[in-house]
This record gives structure tokens, sequence and C-alpha cells, in this order.
């Protein structure tokens, strides 16, 4: 039996690699095995329910990576302004959105607060665009409420991270900065 339960951890039953070994890394950054982490949250409610806020932060960062409509939808509170009651005109809507347009390269929680049933999530979403590579980070502040079923994203003040040259890791926007002074 210990064998068996061995052997059945190490089956890799979604993603890019099926079969037998090590499954591959959550798309969120976390370093956890996809089936771990944010998929666990994406097939169970039960585990949903559980998570803090930051745990909903990655796995829709990972919904997002994957187009998984359904759980953006079902971690959506109802107040929030792109809720609707029509699921099918609203995954449409989600469907249409550029999100494979890019790489995600991860999610750093920077913050996590709860105050009873809200929280506040601010965190750096990483992407980079898969024609130019050019990044494409954010950071936003997340709001959320507590309900039944767990948290639910209210909404979210959105800023725009500075964008790193990959290769020397200096601000970009500090770089344009000192050529346009320089002028």
């Amino acid at each position: 039996m210990f064998v068996m339960a061995l052997l059945v951890r190490d089956v890799v039953v979604c993603g890019p690699k099926r079969g037998f070994g090590p499954a591959p890394p959550c798309i969120c950054g976390s370093g956890l095995e996809s089936d771990r982490c944010c998929e666990r949250l994406v097939r169970d409610l039960g585990a949903r329910r559980k998570a803090t806020p930051g745990a909903i932060v990655r796995s829709r960062y990972r919904a997002y990576a994957k187009g998984a409509h359904a759980y953006l939808m079902d971690t959506t509170h109802e107040l929030n302004s792109q809720y609707s009651e029509d699921r099918t005109t609203w995954r449409a809507s989600l469907a249409q959105q550029p999100y494979g347009e890019y790489r995600f390269l991860g999610a750093t929680i920077l913050d996590e607060t709860v105050d009873g049933d809200s929280a506040k999530v601010r965190f750096v979403a990483k992407l980079k665009l898969k024609t130019s590579g050019r990044r494409a980070d954010f950071q936003e502040l997340s709001y959320f409420k507590r309900t039944d079923d767990g948290w639910k994203y209210l909404g979210g003040d959105v800023t725009t991270a500075p964008v790193v040259d990959l290769k020397t890791g200096e601000n970009a926007d500090d770089l344009l900065g000192d050529l346009t002074s320089r002028s």
C-alpha cells in the first residue's frame, strides 16, 4: 500500500508533462508542484474554503494563465463590477481578453492583511509579452470578502510595476530617464 501511494503521488495528471515523475512547478511561482498548490484550489471547493486570500490571489493568477474562466468566476464576489449572473456571457467576455499573449512568470505576494471577513493582498504579477519579450509586470492591491465558499475577489487597484531589463537587471524606466536627461 505504501509503494502504491508513492506511485500515485508521482503521477502527473495535468499540465504539459503526463506520466510518472515529479509534477511540474506551479505557474504561480510558489515553487510547489502544481497539484499541491493552485491546482488543488481549482479542483477542490473544500480546499478553497480553507485557503488564505494570498493563496486565492496565486490561484487566480494561475487561472488567468491557464484560461480557467470558471474558476475566475467562482472566486469573484457578486459586488465586483465584472460579476454577472449570466455565466455564458461572462465566460465569453473573459475568453476575449488577451491573456494568451503573455508568458506568466509568477506572482509575488508583498503583503496580506485580514480583518475579520475583509482582506487586502498586495502582489506583483510578473508577465512577459510573447512577441517582443517586453516585461508587462503590474502591482495590485486586491480586496477580498469572506463568504461561505471562501474568499472572493471584490476588486483591486492596479499600478504598473517598473519594467526591468532582463539582461542587466536595471529598471528600464530609469534608463529611459537617463537617456532623456542627456539630450
